[in-house]
């Protein structure tokens, strides 16, 4: 009866905490293709272990993380990497919906100078080298 009345008590402190929890669910899109849905797309909330990936339809979920304000940071490779607040309810689910920027690459100006004409001499040939 004692194990019994034990296994309920955890179940129940189980089931309890479960529900203290909240959740992040959104889609991610690229800005420069009309909102096209990113796939793959990196998505974590900052200094925790909550991670996950965009779907095919760029769209993703992260469950059961604690209440609180966290930083979210989406990264893709080519993408500038976006890092903004969230703040999580218990029993809610946040909604985000993100635009990613395709990285600008600053080259530095070409500048074109004189450039020297190179003079070559004739090739020796085999018959040359014995002289």
């Amino acid at each position: 009866m004692y194990r019994l009345l034990v296994a309920i008590a955890l179940l129940f402190s189980v089931m309890v905490s479960a529900q203290d929890s909240g959740s992040i669910a959104g889609k991610i899109m690229d800005s420069e293709l009309k909102d096209e849905p990113l796939s793959f797309v990196n998505i974590s909330l900052k200094d925790t272990g909550f991670k996950t990936q965009s779907n095919l339809h760029g769209n993703f979920e992260i469950t059961e993380v604690a209440p609180g304000s966290y930083t979210m940071v989406i990264g893709f490779l080519g993408y500038d990497t976006l890092e903004f607040p969230v703040e999580i309810k218990k029993n809610g689910v946040t909604r985000i919906e993100k635009n990613l920027v395709a990285k600008s690459v600053a080259l530095p100006p070409l500048t074109l100078s004189d450039t020297e004409t190179a003079s070559y001499s004739e090739p020796i040939t085999a018959s040359q080298k014995g002289n």
